[in-house]
């Protein structure tokens, strides 16, 4: 496997370990010396109740992505106050397939994600970007354990 030499990609959402995802992402980015990570909130387009170009669907996507800019906007301020740049990233698309595809291709040494309890081990887009991704993911459970582990995409 290559070595991986970018910032750190901690994936947002809006949701409760965020903060700790960026916490993270943060501490290993000091770590390794780099000053900046990379956030990125995914628009989960599936979401979207009937056709996206729809009445409905359009302004369900633009609530989405006003979530998505004030997720962004509160990672980056906590990544400040934690003594690092930040470089916010949306996209819209299926979560996993998102995450996946931007980590393949900048190489961040480690994707940090977050914990979803609904009653499973993982969340369906941590599971998934563990099962497509080659590299190494953190999944960071807030009041638990951080768990890193390497992905087995193929």
């Amino acid at each position: 496997m290559e070595a991986r030499e970018g910032p750190p990609l901690a994936c947002v959402s809006g949701g409760p370990s965020d903060g700790l995802v960026v916490w993270e992402a943060a501490r290993i980015a000091r770590a390794l010396g780099h000053g900046m990570v990379v956030l990125l909130h995914v628009v989960d387009t599936g979401l979207l109740p009937g056709a996206p170009d729809s009445l409905e669907g359009r302004a369900a996507l633009q609530a989405l992505r006003l979530r998505a800019v004030e997720a962004l906007e509160a990672a980056a301020a906590l990544a400040g106050r934690l003594g690092v740049e930040a470089l916010p990233v949306a996209r819209e698309g299926s979560p996993c397939r998102e995450i996946a595809g931007l980590a393949e291709s900048a190489r961040p040494p480690v994707v940090v994600v977050g914990y979803s309890d609904r009653g499973r081990e993982l969340g369906s887009t941590a599971a998934c970007v563990l099962a497509r991704y080659r590299g190494t993911v953190l999944v960071a459970k807030p009041g638990g354990h951080v768990k890193p582990r390497r992905g087995e995409g193929g």
